[in-house]
C-alpha cells in the first residue's frame, strides 16, 4: 500500500485584493501518483501550487508534505516547482549555470553537481544548449531548461504549472515521456486536456476556488456537462471514443 505524501486539509486562501481564492480544499496524494489539477483561468490552481511550495501562507487550513507541515518561505528539497513562466525561473548567464544553481545552493560536492546537471540536461534533451544564454532560447527551449533546473535538485515531488505552453510537438512528447516514465509524485496543472489524459490517471477539478470533483481522469473529463459547467472542454480523444 502506497503512503500519502501530500495531505491538504480544509485549505483556504485570500489575497488582500481578492477574497476566497481557495475555499476549504482537502485532498491527499499518494507516493508515485500523477495527478492533474484542472479548472478554468482563475480557479486557484497556481495559488494552490504556491501554497504547496510554501511561497504563500494559508489563510486557514494545513498542508503536510511527507508528514511534515509546510513551513512558509522555507526551502523543501522534496518539492520541485516548475513555474508557469520559465522567465521567472531562468536568470543565470548560461543554461548550465541555471541548471546547476539548485545543486550549488544545496552545497553538494562539485562532482555531484556536474553529474546532476548532465543527467537533468540529458533527460530534457537540452545538452546542446548547455553553453547558450537562457534568455536567447525559444519559449519551448526555456521551458525544458526550467524543468531541467528543477530535476537537477532531484525532488521526490514535481509540480508543473502549464508545462506544455509554447511547446512544439517534439518537446511536448518529451515531457509526456518524462512524466510517465519517472517514479516521482507529479502534480500537473494544464489547459492541455489531452496532455493531462496521457500523463495522469487522476484529476482534481477546481472551479472558483472550490474542489468540484476528484477521481479517475477519463471518467471526470468525459463528463461533458460537468466540463462545460466548469469552462472546460472534453478532450477530443474521449469524444471520439464515446
Amino acid at each position: 500500500m502506497k503512503k500519502e505524501v501530500i495531505q491538504v486539509q480544509s485549505l483556504c486562501y485570500s489575497y488582500e485584493d481578492k477574497k476566497d481564492v481557495l475555499k476549504d480544499i482537502s485532498f491527499t496524494v499518494n507516493e508515485g501518483e500523477s495527478v492533474g489539477i484542472i479548472g478554468p483561468n482563475g480557479a486557484g490552481k497556481t495559488t494552490l501550487f504556491l501554497l504547496l511550495c510554501g511561497i504563500l501562507k494559508p489563510t486557514k487550513g494545513s498542508i503536510r508534505i511527507k508528514g511534515k507541515e509546510v513551513v512558509y518561505r522555507a526551502f523543501n528539497p522534496a518539492v520541485g516547482y516548475v513555474f508557469q513562466n520559465p522567465d521567472d525561473q531562468l536568470f543565470s548567464p548560461t543554461v548550465w549555470d541555471d541548471v546547476a544553481f539548485g545543486p550549488i545552493n544545496m552545497a553538494l560536492p562539485r562532482e555531484e553537481i556536474n553529474k546532476r546537471v548532465e543527467r537533468a540536461l540529458d533527460i530534457c534533451n537540452c545538452k546542446q544548449l548547455a553553453d547558450r544564454p537562457s534568455h536567447h532560447l525559444s519559449g519551448g527551449e526555456k521551458r525544458m531548461v526550467a524543468i531541467a533546473s528543477v530535476l537537477s535538485m532531484e525532488p521526490e515531488i514535481m509540480i508543473y504549472d502549464e508545462p506544455t505552453a509554447s511547446m512544439d510537438m517534439r518537446s511536448r512528447r518529451n515531457i509526456i515521456k518524462l512524466v510517465t516514465s519517472n517514479k516521482k509524485t507529479n502534480l500537473i496543472a494544464s489547459h492541455d486536456m489531452e496532455f493531462i489524459l496521457e500523463t495522469c490517471q487522476r484529476v482534481i477539478l477546481i472551479d472558483s476556488g472550490k474542489l468540484i470533483r476528484d477521481g479517475h481522469a477519463a471518467e471526470i473529463m468525459s463528463n461533458s456537462e460537468l466540463m462545460e459547467t466548469c469552462g472546460l472542454e472534453v478532450p477530443h480523444s474521449l469524444k471520439n471514443s464515446g
